[in-house]
């Protein structure tokens, strides 16, 4: 079995090590609150989801057979262009307007 992420010799990762190792120091460096990696998973899809990618799409991703489970996170952020906009901002491609 091939891994995407991985040890040097191929093996996978510690998931304790890799967290107290190199996901906490990481966050805490950027000044993020404390989050397991996982968890990393409904910002993805939900970002995925601002910026307008199909549910099915999404979900797939996720690894789930039907896009049931991103509608969720659709009805919990109702206004996809907000996010979409700020995403934008923040990456410097889009300046507010009056």
């Amino acid at each position: 079995q091939d891994y995407v992420f991985c040890t040097a010799n191929g093996s996978p990762l510690d998931n304790d090590n890799f967290t107290n190792r190199v996901w906490y120091p990481l966050l805490r460096h950027l000044g993020l609150d404390a989050r397991r990696p996982y968890q990393t998973r409904h910002t993805c899809a939900t970002l995925w989801l601002a910026a307008g990618e199909n549910p099915e799409w999404v979900a797939r991703q996720l690894g789930h057979a039907t896009p049931d489970a991103v509608q969720d996170l659709l009805a919990l952020h109702p206004e996809p262009d907000a996010y979409r906009r700020l995403g934008l901002q923040r990456a410097g491609v889009q300046r507010d307007r009056p």
